[in-house]
């Protein structure tokens, strides 16, 4: 309750509004895929015994932690099957509202074209494009890998909106 996770009315205990939200699977700020995944993926990545692996055999951090097989993010599937469209989809759901707020403090004065390198899904471009109207052109620049997910969240989450994207491949 203290933290604001949490309400007490009336001695009756139950999920704040904003937890409620990012733990409602129709919710398009949904977290819950990024949060079942994080245990599995990101805090080994991020523990003192992966960060160690990693710096103590010279090598990248995923096949440190993860094995020879997992040499970046797209290759997690080999260890963990379905992993990393939940994850894509998590991220692209967690970051919309911040980036929505964020591209609305931005100064978009002169801007008609987008290029967002390291894209993903387009959540960040799609962001800064509904926040200007003067913006006419979006490239998502990224891994070749993972664009048929990438495209597939979009039109997930994003569908609805009438800006065309264009994915460029990023190898």
């Amino acid at each position: 309750v203290r933290a604001e996770l949490l309400t007490d009315a009336a001695g009756q205990i139950s999920l704040s509004p904003e937890l409620n939200e990012v733990l409602s699977p129709d919710s398009r700020t949904y977290m819950g895929l990024w949060v079942r995944n994080y245990e599995r993926v990101m805090s080994k990545i991020f523990s003192p015994k992966g960060l160690s692996g990693a710096i103590r055999d010279g090598r990248a951090q995923w096949p440190a932690v993860f094995g020879a097989e997992v040499s970046n993010p797209f290759l997690l599937t080999k260890v963990y099957p379905g992993i990393f469209n939940d994850l894509m989809e998590g991220m692209h759901q967690a970051n919309i509202t911040d980036d929505e707020n964020l591209a609305a403090q931005v100064d978009k004065t002169g801007v008609w074209n987008v290029l967002d390198i390291g894209g993903a899904s387009g959540a960040w471009a799609t962001a800064l494009a509904d926040s200007s109207r003067q913006i006419e052109d979006i490239q998502i620049y990224d891994l070749k890998d993972g664009m048929p997910l990438y495209q597939a969240i979009y039109k997930r989450f994003a569908g609805s909106k009438q800006r065309p994207i264009q994915w460029v491949d990023g190898n």
